[in-house]
This record gives C-alpha cells, structure tokens and sequence, in this order.
C-alpha cells in the first residue's frame, strides 16, 4: 500500500511542475522578438549574385552596392505580409533617395514575374529596382527562411542583420543609422 500512495504522490507533483514548465517556456517565448532568428551569416560577406532586373532583365550584382548600406528585401507577389510592409520599403527608400550611402534592392524570390509587375502596378513600384530570383537560389545563399526578410548590409559587404516579417520603419531607421556610422 505504501508504493501505490508514494507512486500516487509522485503523479500529483508531475501534474503540477510540468504545467508549469510549460507556461514557463511560453512566457519566455512571448518576450522574444519573432521577426529576428539568428542567421549564421550575420557578420559574415553577403552572398554574392549577379541576377536580372525585373523590368528589363539588365544584370544587377550585389557587388554592385559595395561602399553603400544597403537594404536588401526579398518579397514576392503571392507574399501577404510583402503587401503589408509595401508601403513602409516605399517610404524608407523615398527618405534615402538622396543620400548616395544607403541604396534599397529588391529580390522578387520564387514568383513569376508576370505576377511580381501586376504586383507593383496595383499597389505601386518601389522607387528602387527588383531583381529576378524566379528558382530562389539567391535566396537559399542568404537563407531565406519565409517572406518578407529584409537584410541590412554594411558598406564593408557584411550582412549585419536579418529581419523576417514586415519592416517596421523606426527599426530600420535605427538599423541603417548604425550602419551609416560605421562608414
């Protein structure tokens, strides 16, 4: 009688640390930030790529922007949370448009570019050109995980931070800052 009532005692306890635990493991999961996962190229070069622009298929190479922060968000048409930060990527490159040290590139990733053009023309064009990744291979370079990631890369070609889900502007702002110092 005495293994049945300690055996008893034991589940009791299991019933109340494990709930617990668990709550636990959420709550830490509330507090971290969903839009940053780790990114084992963080400090390391951008991948490099030579890919065509979405309008006249004229190659663009990340080298291209070596000197120059810049802000390299993949996006795609079928991509519901692309639409959401839409405006937000049209608003941060129109207040760069004059500083010759920060430059916005687009990377159109697994779309068909039939979809990415109507894309743009219903919801506007970005002020900064798109590049082709129709088989997401630059995207698999870099990681891509899910859309939109936007990767902020400092003028010495180094990818100094990962951004999934939509672009929040006051971020980015305070992202591309540090970067600019850094120059």
């Amino acid at each position: 009688m005495s293994t049945t009532s300690s055996g008893f005692a034991y589940w009791k306890i299991a019933c109340i640390v494990f709930p617990a635990l668990l709550i636990g493991v959420f709550a830490y999961g509330l507090t971290r930030d969903a839009s940053h996962l780790p990114s084992a190229l963080v400090g390391k070069q951008a991948p490099p790529f030579s890919l065509g622009e979405l309008h006249n298929g004229e190659p663009i190479k990340r080298s291209d922007y070596d000197g120059k922060v810049l802000v390299l968000n993949f996006w795609a048409s079928w991509c519901g949370a692309c639409r959401t930060e839409h405006d937000t990527l049209i608003k941060l490159s129109d207040q760069f448009k004059d500083n010759a040290d920060v430059s916005f590139l687009g990377v159109n990733y697994r779309d068909r570019s039939e979809q990415a053009l109507k894309f743009l023309s219903q919801h506007g064009a970005f002020p900064y050109p798109s590049v082709v990744d129709a088989k997401g291979r630059t995207g698999i370079d870099f990681g891509v995980y899910g859309l939109p990631e936007t990767y902020f890369v400092g003028p010495d070609g180094r990818i100094a931070y990962r951004h999934i889900g939509a672009l929040d502007e006051s971020k980015a702002l305070k992202i591309i800052a540090t970067l600019r110092g850094r120059s």
